[in-house]
């Protein structure tokens, strides 16, 4: 049974076997399966999006696609998906934004004439800029997914600029959240805290002194 979450970008299917309170009617289906459709779902709703944003740019609201496409990058899941940052850059280009508009075209990987001087100006203003720096003004959901699932003709330009084979070569994502905090930075964080509690430990002590001394002298 297949149940759309509440994104318009993402659909996800049902993986648990049925049980009387998982609310999923069907069989089970194998995870493979599953993640093969859902991805498939998925791509629909990406081609779904584009087009819906055509329609509302050729109906005159321009901002309303950018809303749609930009909305779109921020929530995929499945890795790149080439077609839409290049529908998105080829918008921020049609709206006068060709700095923007080249650094998706850019990591779009197209390779339409239409669209390669925005690449080249993008490019051009950054020549200069370390590649750790460039790299950290993409989406953030790329730098997640990996720059191992960017174009060859992406990757192939920032290995020019120096940077890291293993950074090119991963491709899953990476789980901020999993890393382990490092030991100092533990000790920092609990040192932090115990001065708050105290802190405050402190201030009630001071405060309920005050009232004290108040009460004392009305008496």
């Amino acid at each position: 049974m297949k149940r759309r979450c509440s994104g318009e970008c993402l659909s996800i299917v049902c993986t648990s076997r049925p049980s009387d309170d998982s609310g999923c009617s069907s069989t089970w289906l194998p995870q493979t399966f599953v993640i093969a459709l859902s991805e498939h779902t998925f791509r629909n709703s990406v081609r779904e999006r584009i087009a819906r944003a055509k329609i509302e740019e050729a109906a005159g609201r321009p901002w309303r696609a950018k809303e749609m496409l930009g909305g779109c990058i921020g929530n995929l899941r499945y890795g790149l998906d080439h077609e839409l940052l290049a529908a998105y850059g080829a918008l921020l280009d049609r709206l006068g934004d060709r700095y923007e508009a080249g650094k998706y075209l850019f990591l779009s990987g197209s390779n339409d004439p239409d669209h390669q001087d925005a690449v080249q100006l993008y490019l051009h203003r950054n020549r200069n800029t370390a590649v750790n720096d460039l790299v950290a003004q993409f989406p953030g959901v790329i730098r997640h997914q990996g720059l191992g699932n960017l174009p060859a003709a992406v990757r192939s330009e920032l290995e020019n600029r120096g940077i890291a084979r293993s950074e090119l070569q991963r491709t899953e994502p990476q789980d901020e959240l999993a890393r382990p905090v490092p030991l100092k930075g533990s000790v920092l964080i609990f040192l932090l805290f115990v001065f708050l509690v105290l802190s405050l430990l402190f201030w009630g002590i001071g405060l309920l002194t005050c009232i004290f001394w108040v009460v004392s002298l009305i008496d």
